[in-house]
């Protein structure tokens, strides 16, 4: 399966509000998009380029998703 098709399907199962992809790359941002669903970016060590795509919030580490999971 494919990024797109998984996160399609996880948003049919559960309300669409309540799924958050996070990624490391524009790409992941673009799966994200593609699905309809909200992204987070995860910087990779020491870089936070590559997130100039879209009105998303990045995160340094994973502790930080609990953030945006409550908005």
């Amino acid at each position: 399966w494919d990024k797109v098709k998984q996160l399609e399907n996880l948003a049919f199962m559960y309300d669409k509000e309540y799924v958050i992809f996070v990624g490391d790359s524009p790409r992941d941002y673009n799966f994200a998009r593609q699905a309809g669903v909200k992204f987070v970016g995860i910087a990779r060590p020491n870089s936070k380029v590559g997130f100039v795509l879209g009105d998303h919030p990045i995160i340094d580490n994973l502790y930080d998703v609990s953030k945006y999971a409550e908005a």
